[in-house]
């Protein structure tokens, strides 16, 4: 192998099948986001909210310079409007991640992500700061060129296989090759695919560089981290309580990760070293996810540990079969959509698990591809299975259950000691081989479910002639010809006009993805810590990239340590009915301990608000929807849930030192009050005044 061809391995290309992870886990994460922003419509994306379209546009633009902000929306008014808009989003989150045209779906889900963040600015955290970036990044890539609704497409049309040697044979022939080479989504050496590893490099500097403390110098930040409770999520509580030394060993690898990952990412031993680095990056990166609520920052990192699997890494997997799982598929070869399923089977068995054998072949050894069939019982010494073995498709002795009538009637899986499986049994073992098909087969074999299951598969067997014909296809189970099917062989000639084409679009990918980059690494040296050696010039087009893109690139999280003295958000309102309840959360005001459920998004405003870091008038806004139109969990009617009065407090808490598991309360800052009248006999605050500091 030539040091270009090195080079280009590993530099300059990733993987297709890396790619295409990076896309499913990227878009649950986006999922995830949507799910935790569905019960914050009201609040944060209508005008009966906390901050209606017009007081954040006002906000927004009076500011000097104005922020460059949109949002589809700001077009939005009422909560089913709002609610309208998210299930659309929604819908265009599940298109991407099924991978159906994924390079339109992967750029209006930027477009989704940017509207979210555009639509309040006030709830922006660093994690969109680091997903936006890399999710444009990789839309110069083909993030649909395997595992995708289009991989599956693009494949069932260059090889149509219409037997059971087809079936077992998927090394594409030099023409089909070609055409996977041509096929959409396809893309040759990229920049692009550099720029994302730079991008990676990027985030990860910037955090080394942001996260300085003394407690991630300590061991302890982990400690700490897990005791600020607006942030910490429910498993992290449980970890909390897990020895120090523990704690101290955990926070060392969220502190020096950051370090090893783009030095790993970069060594040109792509074989050796990026394994460590794709599992360094899932472990920082599920660490964040599981044990806090920062939304898409943990989520993010996880994602892009799929990025750093290495071509090698995949062929070593795909070569290596796992014990008990390969099986021989019997299926019945005059059906349609039997052969169709057949052949989604094959594209989705990675590892060579299955073997296919047609109905019609109990007594007939395979052929190479090519070849004609012929009835060879006599020869063979009986009826045969077929077997996949070092040297091809090999056979052994048809085990004396299956008979012509068993194989006409249901699916068959033989596994390697001779075991008979039919039915919603063999469709489970068919399961259990493929990649991930445990998801699926977990339910097939849960015990007392096996009737309900058998007596499904038999319905939808007896009518699969019928499925066949209604979704157009014929015996040998490809799509029959039409008319206005072109006619004669295919031709892999390029028309001059489709070529210039290809050099048009690849070379806007090219400059694209490297002017965004530098956009990025201007925007990260003006938003961080950033070495004066890698500093360049924040040109206006660079402003405008990262601007109208939310790609602020701050990436201060628990930086540059976690506090020692943190607070929550309170509101202690007072009902015309004498009762006291917390608008916030629906329930009576917690003022004993530190605690807030409310995720990421409510605490991240609530403390822009405590911080005095908004417009003075965003105060007013959210004292007015706690108060007049009862937040986001409390009702106003009937009219004894009238809000007569409420006071909001910052309560300051001194987080735990290691070895301690108890916060103390140090205090109660008043935010603001409201009140507007009523029943003389009213509730004072529980509150009182003399803890008010």
């Amino acid at each position: 192998m030539s040091l270009f061809h090195k080079v280009r391995q590993t530099y300059l290309r990733i993987d297709a099948r890396s790619l295409g992870l990076f896309r499913i886990v990227m878009a649950i994460a986006l999922i995830g986001d949507w799910c935790e922003r569905w019960p914050l419509i009201r609040s944060f994306y209508s005008n009966e909210g906390a901050l209606p379209n017009h007081a954040h546009l006002y906000h927004v633009l009076k500011q000097d310079p104005p922020e460059r902000v949109w949002s589809v929306f700001h077009a939005f008014s009422t909560p089913g409007e709002a609610r309208v808009g998210f299930l659309l989003a929604l819908l265009v989150y599940l298109l991407f991640l099924i991978g159906f045209h994924t390079r339109v779906f992967h750029i209006v889900s930027i477009f989704i992500l940017v509207s979210f963040v555009g639509r309040n600015i006030f709830i922006e955290t660093p994690a969109t700061s680091l997903a936006l970036p890399l999710l444009i990044a990789t839309a110069f890539l083909p993030c649909g060129s395997r595992f995708s609704i289009d991989s599956l497409r693009n494949s069932f049309n260059r090889k149509k296989e219409k037997d059971a040697t087809d079936l077992n044979d998927q090394t594409p022939s030099s023409e089909e090759a070609i055409d996977a080479e041509r096929s959409p989504g396809w893309s040759p050496t990229s920049l692009a695919a550099l720029a994302v590893l730079l991008h990676l490099t990027i985030i990860y500097i910037a955090i080394t560089r942001q996260q300085v403390g003394p407690k991630w110098q300590s061991g302890t930040a982990l400690h700490y981290a897990l005791w600020v409770e607006r942030t910490v999520s429910d498993v992290g509580i449980l970890v909390r309580g897990a020895p120090s030394a523990l704690l101290s060993a955990w926070s060392f690898v969220l502190r020096y990760a950051p370090f090893a990952i783009p030095v790993l990412l970069f060594i040109p031993l792509p074989r050796l070293v990026r394994p460590g680095a794709f599992w360094l990056m899932l472990v920082y990166g599920l660490s964040y996810t599981l044990l806090f609520q920062f939304g898409l920052w943990g989520t993010t990192l996880t994602a892009a540990a799929f990025l750093a699997i290495s071509t090698d890494t995949w062929q070593s997997y795909q070569s290596n079969t796992k014990k008990g799982r390969s099986l021989t598929v019997i299926y019945d070869a005059d059906c349609g959509i039997c052969l169709w399923i057949a052949r989604l089977l094959a594209r989705l068995d990675l590892r060579g698990h299955l073997t296919f054998q047609g109905n019609n072949l109990l007594d007939t050894p395979p052929r190479s591809p090519g070849a004609p069939y012929r009835s060879t019982a006599d020869e063979s010494g009986g009826r045969v299975l077929y077997r996949r073995g070092k040297s091809g498709i090999e056979t052994s002795p048809l085990p004396e259950k299956i008979t012509d009538e068993l194989a006409s009637n249901t699916v068959i899986a033989v596994d390697e000691k001779g075991e008979v499986y039919t039915e919603s049994r063999a469709v489970a073992k068919v399961l259990r081989s493929l990649p991930l098909g445990f998801l699926l087969f977990i339910p097939l074999v849960i015990p007392g479910t096996a009737g309900i299951w058998n007596a499904l598969y038999q319905k939808v067997a007896q009518k699969r002639m019928n499925i066949s014909e209604s979704v157009g296809l014929g015996a040998c189970g490809v799509p029959q010809k039409t008319s206005n099917d072109p006619a004669g062989p295919s031709t892999h000639q390029v028309a001059p006009a489709v070529r210039m084409k290809r050099a048009l679009t690849g070379l806007v990918r090219e400059v694209g993805s490297v002017a965004f980059l530098l956009a990025v690494l201007a925007q990260t040296g003006k938003a961080n810590p950033w070495p004066a050696a890698l500093s360049i010039p924040q040109y206006r087009v660079f402003a405008a990239l990262t601007g109208w893109s939310r790609s602020a690139c701050n990436f201060s999280l628990l930086a540059p340590e976690p506090p020692s003295e943190d607070g929550v958000f309170i509101v202690d309102a007072q009902t015309r009915g004498g009762l006291s309840v917390d608008t916030l959360t629906g329930k009576p005001p917690v003022v004993d301990k530190p605690h807030f459920r409310m995720g990421q998004y409510w605490s991240a405003y609530t403390d822009r608000i405590r911080k005095r870091d908004m417009p003075a008038e965003t105060e007013k806004l959210l004292r007015d929807y706690l108060a007049q139109k009862g937040g986001p969990n409390w009702a106003i009617e009937p009219a004894e849930n009238q809000i007569a009065g409420l006071d909001a407090y910052w309560i300051v808490y001194k987080l735990p030192p290691p070895g301690s598991n108890t916060p103390e309360i140090t205090g109660r800052d008043k935010i603001f009050s409201f009140s507007r009248g009523g029943k003389g006999d009213m509730k004072l605050p529980i509150i009182k005044p003399s803890l008010i500091r």
